[in-house]
């Protein structure tokens, strides 16, 4: 009989931290191949981050320098997260990197402070950063980093003169987040350039689509969605492929927002408002932006096919592993009536 085999002994090592390492390997091939003028640009960085003194110079950082920083001069600073080293090299390939008044330091011994990761993504991205760097920096001033009040895309778009930023910067998140929950990973706005460049390309259908919702709650002491998730539903139906007609959106968010039954309480609109109004009241789980969206369209879809009742567990069910498609539906039912 042949030998069992013997089980391994060795410790399994955590996908996190596989996936740290095959990254830091393939930042450290870049420093291996980096230039005798990309040692010369580290070198010269070194030594004027190395006389202590406070002050600042542009430098081309390439690959191959970003590297050699990233793995031999980082002594001192936060743990390191791969993840967004890989998310801000995908924001340099794509041309979302702009400059701005962040700039890396290093401190008065010569060891950088600050900007590990975006170093870390120009070796992976394989651009050249034009870059100040400040220099002087007191190893307790690091504390001072990152510690002011982070700028949003609504605020960048406030100050351009655009009109309800943050509603529309609201609107197009949740719509990315539904559609990424679909399956759509292309619609993901990953950074605040996305999401302004966002707002840009559909500000015409978030317009469309804030008037519709502010139109829908007018006269209603009580209305079933919130603004944003009313606008965010008549976003995702105006957009989506095929798009539902702006009048229909609109007759349908109408009557869906008043929270009546015209043809009794098993109609959709009716069981969904029903389901959403017993969320918000805590007397029932809470439901997710997605999943209150996911029921509104699913009510839309279902009343457009002419469906006049369902139940309420079936409604859930709909939305509890997958969210419904934005689209104008077909005309044959996709949920069979209740008995």
């Amino acid at each position: 009989m042949p030998a069992r085999p013997q089980a391994t002994t060795e410790p399994r090592v955590p996908a996190r931290q596989a996936r740290a390492d095959e990254v830091r390997t393939r930042i450290a091939a870049v420093a291996a191949a980096a230039t005798d003028t990309d040692r010369r640009t580290v070198q010269e960085i070194l030594q004027r981050a190395g006389s202590g003194e406070y002050g600042s110079k542009t430098y081309d950082i390439t690959p191959g320098s970003a590297a050699l920083l990233f793995i031999e001069h980082n002594p001192h600073n936060r743990d390191w997260d791969p993840s967004w080293t890989l998310e801000l090299a995908r924001r340099q390939s794509a041309g979302l990197w702009k400059r701005n008044n962040e700039p890396p330091g290093f401190y008065k011994d010569g060891a950088l402070a600050d900007a590990q990761h975006r170093f870390a993504a120009v070796a992976l991205s394989g651009i050249t950063w034009t870059t100040v760097i400040v220099f002087g920096m007191d190893r307790e001033s690091v504390m001072t980093i990152d510690a002011g009040r982070r700028r949003d895309a609504a605020s960048a778009l406030k100050m351009d003169g655009m009109q309800e930023a943050k509603l529309k910067q609201t609107i197009a998140k949740n719509a990315a987040a539904y559609l990424v929950k679909l399956g759509d990973e292309t619609a993901a706005l990953k950074s605040e350039m996305e999401i302004a460049k966002a707002i840009h390309t559909h500000h015409g259908v978030l317009e469309t689509a804030i008037n519709i919702a502010e139109t829908s709650v007018a006269n209603l002491v009580n209305p079933v969605l919130k603004t944003p998730v009313a606008a965010t539903t008549a976003y995702l139906m105006l957009s989506a492929s095929p798009p539902w007609s702006e009048q229909r959106v609109r007759e349908k968010l109408a009557l869906f927002q008043t929270g009546q039954a015209e043809g009794g309480e098993s109609e959709p609109f009716f069981v969904v408002g029903k389901i959403i109004e017993a969320a918000h009241e805590r007397s029932q789980p809470k439901l997710s932006n997605s999943r209150e969206i996911g029921c509104v369209i699913h009510a839309m879809r279902l009343s457009e096919q002419g469906v006049r009742a369902v139940r309420r567990n079936a409604v859930l069910n709909a939305v509890k592993d997958s969210l419904p498609k934005t689209g104008y539906p077909e005309v044959q039912p996709e949920l069979q009536a209740a008995e």
